[in-house]
């Protein structure tokens, strides 16, 4: 368990809150909230207003937003019941309220059971990186410290090697690369 918090931090409402690592949405008509209300601009601003290390006020948020205190509340009443804010204790004595988002990414999964909706709090790094690893067939992977790379492995699907190389083509810029058997597909 995470105990503690660093001088600057600021004080939650709940010491345990923002702690899990993905947070579901649960039900359809929450997943169509949580898309409505991230496509409207004040939303979408006080998410990124409050994304940084310090919280935000109302009064940061209203002349930041250019909207008045009331479309504030509305907008972190709807962001605070969805998971994506948090309402923190200000560290000064008399001083205001703040807000922090508390996701750092929002994944939308679409299926012909329906919308599901998550939330990844932290910086998704590891995330990413294990739902890219859970599409693949490992079947090897090296370290090497001193150049801090990995080289991995893997095997891909009949009909997907064009795919691959395109994916890489778009990431590794001026980077050499080696294709060993470039007709396998």
């Amino acid at each position: 368990m995470i105990t503690g918090r660093s001088p600057d931090e600021p004080e939650r409402d709940d010491p345990d809150e923002g702690l899990s690592a993905e947070r579901d949405v649960d039900s359809a008509s929450d997943a169509a909230t949580v898309l409505d209300s991230l496509g409207a601009a004040v939303p979408r601003e006080i998410l990124v207003a409050g994304a940084g290390a310090r919280p935000v006020t109302v009064d940061a948020l209203v002349e930041r937003c250019g909207v008045s205190e009331s479309t504030v509340y509305r907008h972190l009443a709807a962001l605070i019941d969805g998971g994506f804010v948090e309402k923190v204790r200000p560290t000064d004595p008399g001083g205001a309220t703040g807000y922090l988002t508390r996701v750092r990414a929002v994944r939308t999964d679409v299926s012909p059971e329906g919308i599901a909706v998550s939330t990844e709090d932290g910086d998704g790094y590891r995330t990413a990186l294990e739902r890219v690893v859970e599409g693949l067939d490992v079947r090897n992977a090296a370290y090497d410290p001193r150049t801090r790379t990995v080289e991995v492995r893997f095997g891909v699907e009949n009909g997907r090697f064009a795919d691959v190389l395109e994916v890489l083509d778009g990431l590794i810029d001026d980077q050499p690369s080696r294709v060993l058997d470039a007709e396998a597909d």
